[in-house]
């Protein structure tokens, strides 16, 4: 699979247990657990996960898993590691010739995509906040690293001092552009709200206006290679 290509999470887990040879046996049983335990959440959802229906999935016995995992929860939240990683692993990286506003298309269509094919496995993540006190600080732990990483890019392009990327200011503005994406994701492509209709036809569109917001929230105008917006032309 190419970097750039979107991914469906258990088949990804299931392929990476399937090919764990060489490794040891515990990494080997942990890998095979984590993948049962995301085709499970795809299948029954979070809510409805159990420990039998992990240890069924994976072949293994209920006494194995906890060798690995104390409950359900800290199964579940070895996939969204897992998501977060391959998200930050596999995102698009700037294509020579492609315009700024074309590279952040490019990401936020990447975003969309996995989003959607993962769908029934991230509308769960929501329950974490009761069943894993950690999940708040975990998500903000990869939301400011997103945000450093974007004001780095911006210092560099800017020709801007190292120190601008800590500016309280500058980080309050990644973050709340990040907050917007991610609402965005849930409400549209996670939640199939129906104040923000999302479907496989419209990806495009929603990446579109994401890649124009935060062209303007970073670059202070609007991309002049990308259509115009509420009437705007």
């Amino acid at each position: 699979m190419a970097r750039n290509e979107p991914f469906h999470l258990p088949s990804l887990l299931r392929e990476r247990a399937d090919k764990s040879y060489g490794r040891s046996k515990r990494a080997r049983t942990r890998r095979a657990l984590i993948a049962a335990t995301a085709f499970q959440m795809e299948r029954i959802g979070y809510e409805r996960l159990t420990i039998e229906g992990i240890v069924e999935e994976a072949g293994l016995a209920r006494g194995t898993f906890y060798l690995y995992f104390s409950n359900r929860t800290e199964a579940a939240v070895a996939v969204y590691r897992v998501f977060a990683a391959m998200i930050r692993i596999r995102r698009p990286r700037r294509i020579k010739g492609r315009s700024r506003y074309e590279s952040l298309y490019d990401i936020n269509l990447f975003y969309v995509r996995c989003y959607r094919q993962n769908a029934r496995i991230l509308v769960g993540r929501q329950m974490h906040v009761q069943d894993w006190p950690g999940f708040d600080a975990y998500m903000d732990t990869l939301n400011i690293r997103w945000a450093r990483t974007i004001l780095r890019d911006l210092a560099r392009y800017r020709n801007l001092p190292p120190e601008t990327t800590s500016d309280y200011r500058s980080m309050l503005a990644a973050r709340a552009m990040i907050a917007m994406s991610d609402e965005l994701l849930r409400k549209a492509v996670v939640l199939d709200d129906p104040t923000i209709p999302g479907t496989p036809e419209r990806d495009e569109a929603l990446a579109e206006v994401m890649s124009i917001m935060w062209y303007r929230g970073l670059y202070g105008a609007h991309p002049p290679d990308a259509p115009p917006l509420l009437g705007e032309g």
